[in-house]
């Protein structure tokens, strides 16, 4: 990939004479300088604006000579005059890197290019690497963490030809990863609020850590994103591949996950050669590999007489087994403001409940924790139906009707063990389907049904939904 900027005038300076270099200006950089700043096609993203939509404006063209002619009707009249002279005479005039744009632009030639902002990428095939591996016998790759079909259409061989071989080692016991769930995104530009949430954390996984660890005092290291607030010995994407920096610390504390640029995946993927992966599979693949590299930092398969913990301040899923745990039990003021709130809200409404059975009323418990209202309502909205729902349930549960002396019609029964039956499930998914029975049945035949369940059954019930509060 090579970089260069505008403005365009620095792009022909290969031109021989004064007069070429006007039929270039006029012929060639001019109408792609058009082009490239085409209001249509230039619409702002974070991964630049893709030389495949600036094609996709174009007729379909094939063939420089038969596109430079087709190009013509479709630029201004000042734009339109035609280079005196053979293809190879523009190609002599052009620098290379313009030349590779227009090859790109109006041909099937593999390869890619997008712009940022007064910046342009150019990225193309690298075919060194398959020319060196068809000069030799054989290519001995080690360590290789790229897929056996990734890397057979990188070195552009069928993947028959490739000999894939594993060492067989026993499996290291002494590294274990952490899943660190319910932070929310720890990216790369975070606001101040998130970074002090993140300190919070901190000092649960190493209160989690020293009771995990044998000896209680151990090394331990950040692996953050460039330029952030912490301290961090590894940086994503940066020294996060073959480091030996932190080798034989015991403790890694990751925030978030090293994803690779999309925009720069893309174009990479453009340039190889018939691939029978999809682009998704293949980003998903150089995404995994960055994350088995930062695993790897701690070098945990050099020092087996030690036990190393690797924290993954993370929601989405790693390539590799992680126990699961969530940041606020590890510290809960590492939760989000609001959550905090709310978890206040529903330890007083407990105790509400257990001391007299009465529900309190919205305003009291906003008067509790001085907030509006409106404000609990929103969190209220969690259970379906709000706050008002939640209360009338709530109370169905606590103090419900005495039975009557009818029995239960055959489609309540079956509500009433497919409401039992769902209190296997999580608290979410248990309230999901528990507000959909009793809004299908009605509140009439609810009120008979809550009346045949036994105490602890209901308390139960009523815990489920709390959680969700939670």
């Amino acid at each position: 990939t090579v970089w260069f900027k505008p403005p365009w005038e620095l792009l022909y300076t290969r031109s021989r004479t004064p007069e070429t270099l006007k039929a270039v200006q006029v012929a060639l950089v001019k109408p792609v300088a058009y082009l490239l700043s085409y209001r249509q096609v230039k619409a702002p993203g974070r991964y630049g604006v893709e030389g495949r939509k600036i094609k996709a404006a174009l007729p379909p063209l094939v063939g420089l000579e038969t596109a430079l002619e087709k190009l013509k009707p479709i630029l201004k009249p000042d734009l339109s005059e035609v280079l005196d002279g053979s293809l190879d005479a523009v190609r002599e005039a052009l620098p290379l890197l313009l030349w590779d744009i227009l090859n790109l632009l109006l041909t099937d030639a593999r390869g890619a290019f997008r712009i940022y902002g007064t910046s342009i990428t150019l990225t193309l095939p690298d075919g060194r690497i398959p020319q060196i591996a068809r000069q030799v016998k054989a290519n001995l790759y080690l360590d290789a963490t790229s897929l056996p079909k990734v890397l057979a259409t990188r070195l552009d061989i069928p993947v028959s030809e490739l000999l894939v071989c594993k060492l067989d080692q026993p499996k290291g016991r002494n590294l274990r990863h952490i899943q660190v769930s319910g932070f929310g995104k720890c990216g790369r530009d975070r606001a101040k609020s998130t970074n002090d949430r993140l300190q919070k954390v901190h000092s649960g996984i190493l209160a989690n850590a020293a009771e995990r660890l044998p000896e209680g005092k151990f090394d331990w290291a950040i692996a953050d994103f460039k330029g952030n607030q912490f301290d961090s010995q590894i940086e994503h994407l940066v020294n996060s591949r073959g480091s030996n920096a932190i080798a034989g610390y015991q403790v890694l504390i990751q925030h978030g996950l090293p994803k690779i640029n999309l925009g720069a995946v893309q174009d990479e993927y453009d340039c190889l050669r018939s691939p029978d992966f999809t682009f998704e599979q293949y980003y998903q693949q150089r995404c995994d590999e960055a994350f088995l590299q930062g695993a790897g930092r701690l070098r945990a398969d050099r020092y087996p007489d030690k036990d190393f913990l690797i924290y993954w301040i993370a929601e989405e899923p790693l390539p590799f087994e992680a126990e699961q745990v969530r940041a606020a039990d590890l510290n809960p003021e590492a939760d989000l403001a609001s959550v905090r709130l709310w978890r206040k809200i529903d330890q007083q409404v407990r105790q509400a409940l257990k001391a007299d059975g009465k529900f309190p009323l919205q305003e009291s418990v906003a008067i509790w924790f001085d907030c509006s209202a409106a404000w609990i309502s929103q969190l209220a909205e969690r259970f379906a139906g709000g706050w008002r729902n939640f209360k009338k349930v709530a109370l169905s549960l606590l103090a419900p009707p005495a039975p009557d002396k009818t029995d239960l019609t055959e489609a309540e029964a079956e509500v009433k063990q497919a409401v039992v039956t769902a209190l296997k499930r999580r608290p979410a998914e248990f309230v999901e389907i528990f507000t959909t029975i009793v809004g299908a049945v009605g509140w009439s035949s609810w009120l008979r049904i809550v009346s045949r369940l036994d105490r602890l059954l209901r308390l139960e019930i009523l815990d489920q939904i709390l959680e969700v509060f939670v």
